[in-house]
């Protein structure tokens, strides 16, 4: 984890992912936080932790928010 990541939910990971550096989940309000490699972090709304689970189980992370999160919820850059 980087040392300058300033976490706001209990649930964080480390991803292996050249793009996606750690996700972070808050089951009482269905919250994700993606954070990137490149400083940026994107709230992601009311998802639950089965999505989490697949998301850092998955062989690419960036795939699988192309392909899952993108048009499915709702996301806003906060970072």
């Amino acid at each position: 984890m980087n040392e300058s990541l300033v976490l706001l939910y209990e649930e964080y990971r480390d991803v292996d992912s050249s793009w996606i550096q750690g996700l972070e989940y808050d089951e009482e309000t269905g919250e994700f936080l993606m954070h990137l490699n490149s400083g940026r972090s994107y709230q992601v709304q009311d998802a639950d932790e089965e999505l989490f689970d697949e998301w850092s189980a998955a062989s690419s992370k960036g795939k699988f928010w192309w392909a899952n999160v993108t048009g499915a919820y709702m996301h806003t850059r906060v970072a």
